[in-house]
């Protein structure tokens, strides 16, 4: 599915600048727009993004954006007849800013930097009413690269961007022998969903 909307997207771009004659106005100094995504990655995991955005001039836009994401999975071992399930949840609030190349016309493309703080948490159990595990994980992240959001109207685009993400986190987990804590430092590059943002 995920392949499909990035060719529709694609080929989208491509027919764009014969459309773009009959424009006279998009994005300007002073426009706000609420943005979001949406991925499901498996039946039993997805994630949402949302965010406040303000074009500060004609080619800076800085925004606020909350990424969403949940997950629950249960797995039995062979020979055995107690299920595990693992429930997790993650929150991260990123202050964002996105630099036009030049001012967005059909397509804008662009460079982007966000960084923020960071939380998750999950728990484990039996289906046999075993002790349950949980853990904890705080930390900061930073992301950059570079990206295009599409203009079919003045008031609409959707984009995509990929980039570089930085990960700091501290980790705790609070298991029936004792808790744990660690620390991780992560780094890995990564592709968005089509993110769209509502302009007004």
């Amino acid at each position: 599915m995920q392949k499909l909307s990035t060719v529709a997207f694609l080929s989208a771009l491509l027919v764009s600048p014969l459309a773009a004659q009959t424009r006279d106005r998009f994005v300007a100094s002073g426009d706000w727009s609420l943005s979001f995504s949406l991925e499901v990655t498996t039946l039993s995991t997805s994630s949402a993004s949302f965010g406040l955005w303000r074009m500060m001039s004609g080619r800076l836009n800085l925004g606020l954006g909350v990424d969403l994401g949940g997950s629950r999975t249960s797995n039995g071992v062979e020979g055995d007849s107690v299920d595990y399930t693992q429930t997790g949840w993650s929150v991260r609030i990123e202050p964002a800013a996105k630099l036009y190349l030049k001012a967005p016309r059909t397509v804008g493309p662009y460079l982007f930097l966000a960084s923020g703080p960071q939380f998750s948490w999950g728990s484990s159990s039996t289906s046999t009413g075993g002790q349950a595990a949980g853990s904890r994980t705080t930390g900061l992240g930073v992301v950059g690269g570079i990206g295009v959001d599409w203009f079919p109207v003045h008031w609409f685009s959707a984009g995509a961007r990929t980039g570089v993400r930085l990960d700091v986190r501290h980790f705790r987990a609070d298991a029936p022998l004792g808790d744990r804590h660690t620390n991780q430092v992560t780094a890995q590059t990564f592709s968005s969903n089509i993110l769209i943002h509502v302009y007004f």
